[in-house]
């Protein structure tokens, strides 16, 4: 028979739960959300001023960052039951993995982050409409936060096989997410002082309403940032071009094709810029636009086939030889990627080009979820009954072989084939 104080829980046990429910929320990671919607409140309100300034204006975007917080803390939580198997692998410290919380558990800290998000986006409600509410509504049903995959790619490669998946991503996270949010912060707030000045003149005039010369010195040491994002950058698009010819023509890697790759991207980015009207903003906006029409289906494609189709299990070897299992081409994402590119066409709506459905939507924008939808469930019908049998032995038998070549900084080479 119970007793009524075996029933009850401990301070100590009260704690402990409490501590789960942190850990499952992951709190370093929402502090990017947060200040994001603070970022493009004050963006807003410098840009376009409706009112006066007032402690009422602060209400909505208070609101709005919490609801981000919450978005994303309920993001994470429903990524941890997806990856439970992985994490029981990877991260078995974790709250699910390690029995600190069950399944259901998890599943009502997801449904109940996700109502509260719902209800203050509701709030966050400026002249009586709800477009964040919306917005919000779409958020939780699609992914978060994938657009650090590349620096991630290209600078861990240089890290020691001791380091941990936790700590690359923590860095490589925070070094971005903190070095952008600021700075935007602090954009916005030079913008709405000097509302019609251009960038440059702006932060030499917050810079100097501190103290007199201080702009010319804010606008140094930007220089400098500004040379080390270049910088980067040109690495980074050299890479991607040198992967990208290695994919045709098979070439070995040599500190003078990367130099070559460097210079290559150094003067068409360079000529690019030069014929850039005066309009930089507005032009660039377009090309971040059509950027990301491009990205959407490859997105969509990538992470079907990486969580629902081969479930992260991918002979690596394979993929350095044009013989090998998966050829040069994979048809299935090609096709997905095309037809979802064709299917937001329609919906495009940039300076440059309005598609008729964005014209008859008051040039309002959807092509992305129109292509991301389309392109996901495409590859998902062509690629779902793919025989991954052979891939996966493959996958296993060159596991040994991938550490030995990272270790000796060589290319892999294929497994042979049974």
């Amino acid at each position: 028979r119970r007793t009524p104080n075996a029933e009850r829980r401990t301070p100590n046990a009260e704690r402990s739960a409490a501590r789960a429910y942190v850990d499952l929320a992951r709190p370093f990671t929402l502090v990017a959300p947060a200040l994001g919607f603070v970022s493009g409140a004050l963006t807003a309100a410098g840009a376009a001023p409706r009112e006066p300034w007032s402690a009422g204006l602060l209400v909505a975007p208070l609101l709005g960052s919490a609801m981000a917080a919450l978005l994303n803390a309920g993001n994470n939580a429903l990524n941890q039951i997806y990856d439970l198997e992985i994490d029981r692998i990877n991260k078995p410290t974790r709250p699910l993995p390690s029995g600190r919380l069950t399944i259901a558990q998890v599943w009502w800290f997801t449904n109940l982050t996700y109502a509260l998000a719902l209800g203050l986006a509701w709030l966050v409600a400026p002249g009586g409409r709800h477009q964040c509410f919306w917005l919000v509504v779409i958020a939780v049903v699609a992914a978060y936060q994938v657009s650090q995959a590349p620096y991630v790619s290209d600078y861990s490669r240089y890290l020691k096989p001791t380091e941990t998946v936790r700590s690359t991503f923590l860095w490589t996270y925070f070094g971005s997410a903190i070095g952008s949010f600021w700075m935007i912060a602090l954009g916005a707030l030079l913008l709405a002082g000097n509302p019609t000045a251009q960038t440059v003149d702006a932060v030499a005039a917050g810079g100097n309403a501190i103290f007199n010369g201080f702009g010319t010195i804010s606008l140094a040491i930007a220089l400098i940032g500004l040379v080390s994002v270049i910088a980067l950058n040109l690495y980074s698009g050299s890479l991607a071009a040198i992967a990208a010819f290695d994919a045709v023509h098979p070439i070995q890697p040599s500190v003078t094709l990367r130099v070559i790759g460097i210079l290559f991207i150094a003067v068409l980015g360079t000529a690019g810029s030069l014929l850039l009207p005066q309009d930089f903003l507005s032009s660039y906006s377009n090309f971040l636009t059509i950027l990301l029409y491009f990205l959407t289906p490859w997105t969509a494609v990538n992470l079907v086939d990486f969580y629902f189709v081969r479930r992260g299990n991918y002979a690596i070897a394979e993929i350095f030889n044009p013989a090998g299992i998966y050829r040069r081409w994979n048809w299935r994402g090609l096709v997905s990627y095309f037809v979802g590119f064709a299917v937001m066409i329609p919906f495009f709506s940039t300076n440059l080009y309005v598609g008729p459905i964005a014209n008859a939507l008051g040039k309002a924008d959807f092509s992305i979820f129109i292509g991301l939808p389309v392109s996901a469930l495409l590859y998902y019908f062509l690629a779902r009954n793919q025989d991954l049998t052979e891939e996966r032995r493959l996958a296993m038998t060159e596991a040994d072989a991938l550490e030995a070549a990272a270790e000796a900084g060589q290319a892999p080479s294929a497994a042979p084939a049974s």
